[in-house]
Order: structure tokens, then C-alpha cells, then sequence
């Protein structure tokens, strides 16, 4: 059935509050002349820069950086300093006194009231931490997962605070939204009780692999190489299919987060995803028959692997984070693996300890990758989750964000990122390490409203800047069973730029509208523009009684629980709000 979001129509009016008072013209007469709207965009680069023991350096200040895009030096426009999640105020200057601010509560009491939305915070949106804790059902056991859980729990309730919003989200073979963002992560540490009864399907592929070693090592000869690297093809075939549809839940979670505000960390939990399908088993292979008749084909297989190479998929994966700010955190719920050919049952293998390391290799490279990329960090091959939280905790509270204003806007175009320290600050300071995102994508404004009402309609995120509301009118049922629903956009006109231009004053600005059913299924984003005018002699009023504009949204819809976001955002400042509205379509009962 198609996806539709159709027949958005305008209506112009100005309305003091509880009054029906028109006061603004609706003709074009007069208009100023706006031509092309300049968006000065900020690129904002978050640096992690640690010793060579992995604690945190602070103190540096933009001095002591240098970026580059694609590899052509950029001028800093922004810096901040973050530290113990504080942003660390510049240094004052001669004669004047700054007052330190008290530190922020600690105490979850302090912190937290009973409400589970979304609290306010004092930490501008830009570099709100948006954390999305997803855990992969699909590729981890049972036991691996709670156990990591139990270490989990206490890294969600110390290391988060009212600043900090949370989600919960795990795969299995489809995304499910376990518990929307919220600021208490008390509710997203509860919620994974209710995850550690879901079992976990890397028992299977586990069960699957050690069946296949078996009958590759048959110390009585009856394995046949051809009968044999048939299974294992079949094998590497049904491994790369379920990676594209995990790989396809990570891209669906990403692309959903492109349109939150702020700094976004997705932290990954499973037990790794392979890089090269079964390629353990076809090194198996080689080994068991590099000798006799079918050596020589034997021998092809490295080549027989690279036929399941999942370079792509993750390269893909990687830009698309990059492109919407969002790092990887990834963690190996497995520990430190003790190879099974190390075990009793295989003392007489015709293996080498080489298969097993480049299983635990194939699955943890790609951890790693996604995280280098990112600017993140990965928990592999170590028992000591502990400190690895610890890690990502220091990361959420002590960096450098740094911010550049590209010489382009709306390109559409991936550009690289290179950040360095001067060289008299690495003589300084000695070995560094320096993580951050290594490219970001020149999104246009069209694509980044349309970001932003799918973050809307999927994970609840909402900001009304502009002070927006979204008031249902009528529904009309339409001879083809579908319904035409009205929705008033109420828009203060103390919020938004107003120029004068002889005896009005006119504004510019766009709406966004998508919506979706209660089947998960979202139409196409819809874009109209919407120019505002008040007369002269109305301004001074209207921008202090409480006036607002009001758009009529015009939305065919199907009958059913439905859910409506929009985008609205100022031409002339680029402010903008993301609201959503919940409704019933049609009879209810």
C-alpha cells in the first residue's frame, strides 16, 4: 500500500490570544526581496585527546589545535573545554573576578523527580549527550549479555545525569524501542531486568561452527574437500545474510538519530560481528587439506573467503555515523575468548591455534573499525568491563569540542576531518592520543528538517525553540475509506525574525510534516514555505500580547492510531522547533 502525506494547504492569519482579530495583510504586495538565505553552519568536532595510559589531558585551549578539512587548514570559529561534564570557563581577564559556579549534585535525588520524560538540562542542546544503549540479541548468548549487564547497570546510574538523555533498543532480526530517551537512567538500567529472559542467537552459529570443525577434522579420512567446502559455503552464505540485516538495524537506528541535537553515542553490546563471513573455517580448510590430491584448491582459501567480505556494509555504516555525529561505543559481551582448539577435545586436532585467532580477529575487527572511525571506543578481548565503562564514562565528561564554519552549506558532499595538536604541544605534552569523527557530510537544510522529524516521530525527541503548538481540527472521511485531517500550526510572533518594509513587516519560514501509523510505516516529509506579514502599525502589539500566526496542515491520512511531527523553522535566524502531536483517525472503539 503506498505511503502518502498529501495536500498541505496555507492559511495565513494572526490571532491575539483567545481572540479571532486578524490584523495582518495576506498579500504579496509590498514583500521585501529576501533572495537566497545565507546559513552560516557550524561543523562541531568532539576531540577526546588521552595520555598514553588513556586518562584524560585537560587544560589545553584552541591554541594548541589545528584542523583541517580535506586536508586544508580551517580556522576555529567555536572552542569549549569539557570537564568532569562542566564546560570549563575561559580564563578571565586581568582585574575581573568569575565567580565558580557550585558543582552539579551528584545524588540521584538530587538529580532526578519522579516524571520519566525529558528534563530540562542546562547544557545548550548542541552538546547534550544522547546516548542509545543497543543490545544485539541476534549476536550475543544469554550468559555473555547478563553477565556484562551486571556491570552495565551501575555505568548507567553514575555516570549519567539530568543532562544526559538515555534510550534502550535491542535487535533481533528487527529494532525494537525498548524505552524511549529519557533523562533517568534508573529507567533504562530497570528495563534490561526484562531483557535477560530473551535467549540469544549466537548459541546457534556457535553450535553450527563447532559441528562444521568436527567433521573438517575427521581423523579417519572420510572428509571429502569438495563435499566439505560446499557446507562451508552454504554456512559463510546464511552468516553474511544475517550480518546484512544486522548491519541494516544499526543503519536504522543511526539514520533515526540524525535529526537529535547534540552529541549522539550509540553503545553497541554483542558478542562481534564477523568482517569476513566463516572465515575461520575456510583457513580450516586450507589447513586440513593442504595436503594430498586437493591441495591445490585447498589453497584457495583465502581467496574463497574474500567472496563474503563485509568491508563495505561497514565503511557504509561508519560514514553514516559520521554524517550524523553519532560514535560508537562497542563492547565484546564474550571477554577474553579461550580458543576451543586449545581444548581437551581437540588435542589431536589437524588444526593450528591460528583458527581460532583469526575467528576472535574476524569478529572484533569490526568493533574496533567502527569505533576508530567514530571517534568512540571498543571493550574487547578483557573480562575488566569495569574499567572500560570507566573509559567511556571519562568520555562523556572530559573533551575538547571544537567548531569551524565551512566555506560551503547544503553541498550534500562528505568532507574529511583531520584534527592534530601543534607540534610544540605534542613536544609538550609527549605521546598523545588524539579520537574524534573523521568526516561529516554538508547535509542541506531540506534533509536535515527531514532528519529531524523522523527523530521526532521515532524516538519522541522533541525542542520547541520557537514556542510551536499543534492543535487538531476537523477530520473529514473521503470515499476511498482514508480520512483529510486539519491541524492548526500556532506560531508566536514574538518568536520569529520580522523585517519592516514599508507599511508591513514581513518573516520567512518553512514547515516540515511527516507522520506514522501504528504499524511503524512513515510517509514521505513534506515541505511548504510559509511567508508571514504583519502590518507596521500592529508590530510593537504583537510582539508582546501573545499573538501568533496560524498554518493550516491539510494531511490525508488512514484510519488508526497516528502520529504527526513537524518541523518548523525560522528562514531569517535559522531557529527552529520539532514537535509532534498523537491522534486518532477515524471512530475510535
Amino acid at each position: 500500500m503506498r505511503k502518502r502525506l498529501v495536500c498541505i494547504s496555507l492559511l495565513i492569519l494572526v490571532v491575539s490570544a483567545g481572540a479571532q482579530d486578524p490584523t495582518a495583510s495576506t498579500t504579496s504586495s509590498g514583500a521585501p526581496v529576501f533572495g537566497e538565505t545565507i546559513l552560516v553552519k557550524v561543523v562541531n568536532v568532539d576531540v577526546y585527546v588521552t595520555d598514553r595510559k588513556g586518562n584524560p589531558i585537560t587544560g589545553l585551549t584552541e591554541a594548541d589545535f589545528e584542523i583541517f578539512e580535506n586536508k586544508s587548514e580551517v580556522r576555529l570559529s567555536n572552542f569549549y573545554e569539557f570537564r568532569e561534564g562542566t564546560e570549563v570557563a575561559l580564563p578571565a581577564e586581568d582585574g575581573v573576578v568569575v565567580e565558580e559556579e557550585a558543582p552539579a549534585p551528584r545524588r540521584r535525588e538530587d538529580l532526578f523527580t519522579s516524571h520519566p520524560g525529558l528534563e530540562k538540562s542546562t547544557v545548550p542542546a548542541h552538546q547534550r549527550l544522547n546516548l542509545v544503549v543497543y543490545v544485539d540479541h541476534f549476536n550475543i548468548t544469554p550468559g555473555a549479555r547478563n553477565r556484562l549487564f551486571r556491570y552495565l547497570r551501575p555505568f548507567l546510574r553514575t555516570k549519567m545525569d539530568r543532562n544526559d538523555r538515555v534510550m534502550l533498543v535491542s535487535y533481533n532480526r528487527s529494532v525494537k524501542v525498548e524505552r524511549p530517551f529519557t533523562s533517568d537512567p534508573e529507567l533504562i538500567a530497570a528495563a534490561t531486568y526484562d531483557l535477560e529472559r530473551h535467549t540469544g542467537g549466537r548459541t546457534t552459529y556457535m553450535s553450527e561452527r563447532a559441528d562444521l570443525l568436527d567433521d573438517i577434522d575427521d581423523d579417519q579420512d572420510r572428509a571429502d574437500y569438495y563435499s566439505m567446502r560446499a557446507r562451508v559455503r552454504l554456512h559463510a552464505e546464511n552468516v553474511y545474510n544475517d550480518l546484512q540485516f544486522t548491519v541494516d538495524g544499526l543503519n536504522e537506528v543511526v539514520s533515526k538519530m540524525a535529526g537529535i541535537p547534540g552529541r549522539k553515542a550509540l553503545l553497541y553490546v554483542s558478542e562481534g560481528l564477523q568482517l569476513r563471513a566463516a572465515e575461520d573455517l575456510f583457513f580450516a580448510l586450507g589447513e586440513r587439506f593442504r595436503e594430498g590430491r586437493d591441495s591445490q584448491a585447498a589453497g584457495e582459501h583465502i581467496m574463497e573467503s574474500m567472496q563474503f567480505d563485509a568491508s563495505r556494509m561497514f565503511t557504509t555504516l561508519a560514514d553514516l555515523a559520521n554524517a550524523n555525529r553519532v560514535s560508537f561505543y562497542n563492547i565484546d559481551a564474550a571477554g577474553l575468548r579461550v580458543g576451543g582448539l586449545r581444548s581437551a577435545e581437540y588435542r589431536g586436532s589437524l588444526f593450528s591455534t591460528n583458527i581460532d585467532s583469526v575467528h576472535t580477529r574476524n569478529l572484533q575487527d569490526t568493533l574496533l573499525y567502527l569505533s576508530d572511525r567514530t571517534g568512540g571506543r571498543a571493550i574487547v578481548g578483557t573480562n575488566n568491563f569495569l574499567d572500560g565503562l570507566s573509559q567511556i564514562g571519562s568520555d562523556f565528561e572530559n573533551y575538547y569540542s571544537l567548531g569551524y564554519s565551512p566555506a560551503h552549506s547544503g553541498s550534500g558532499r562528505r568532507y574529511k576531518i583531520d584534527v592534530k595538536l601543534t607540534k610544540a604541544t605534542q613536544k609538550r605534552l609527549g605521546k598523545t592520543r588524539l579520537r574524534y569523527r573523521d568526516s561529516y557530510q554538508d547535509k542541506p537544510v531540506r534533509q536535515e528538517m527531514g532528519d529531524a522529524t523522523l527523530a521526532t516521530l521515532a524516538y519522541g525527541f522533541q525542542s520547541n525553540e520557537l514556542g510551536v503548538r499543534l492543535v487538531p481540527r476537523q477530520q473529514i472521511r473521503r470515499e476511498k475509506g482514508d480520512y483529510l485531517v486539519s491541524m492548526d500550526v500556532r506560531l508566536p510572533l514574538r518568536t520569529v525574525e520580522l523585517i519592516p518594509s514599508g507599511e508591513l513587516y514581513h518573516g520567512k519560514v518553512r514547515v516540515w510534516a511527516q507522520a506514522i501509523d501504528n504499524k511503524g510505516r512513515t510517509s514521505n516529509v513534506q515541505e511548504n514555505r510559509w511567508p508571514l506579514q504583519v502590518k507596521a502599525t500592529d508590530f510593537e502589539r504583537v510582539r508582546t500580547d501573545g499573538s501568533y500566526m496560524v498554518y493550516e496542515l491539510k494531511l490525508v491520512m488512514r484510519a488508526g492510531e497516528q502520529k504527526v511531527a513537524i518541523a518548523v523553522r525560522d528562514e531569517l535566524t535559522a531557529n527552529a522547533s520539532y514537535i509532534s502531536q498523537g491522534l486518532t483517525v477515524g471512530p475510535v472503539g
